[in-house]
């Protein structure tokens, strides 16, 4: 990865990461047409624990974001 730099690293990285839920959902793992696996309704338990986690984690980075924008302009609300 000659002349890439970290911006490559971090391409490998979540591609490796990635794989599985891509190879999971591909059509012919999980298109039940072709014999393979199932295609479960969306709406379950497990669906809305997942929205809810990644709302929460955005909300979360979101906030921190905010905060890290604003450390420079006003040091004193961060001091402890």
């Amino acid at each position: 990865m000659t002349g890439t730099g970290i911006g490559g690293h971090m391409i490998v990285q979540v591609w490796t990461v990635s794989m599985p839920v891509v190879m999971l959902n591909s059509p012919a793992v999980s298109d039940p047409a072709l014999g393979a696996g199932s295609n479960p309704a969306f709406g379950t338990a497990r669906d809305v624990v997942g929205i809810v986690l990644w709302a929460v984690g955005l909300a979360i980075e979101t906030v921190s974001d905010a905060q890290k924008v604003a450390l420079p302009f006003l040091p004193s609300l961060f001091a402890l």
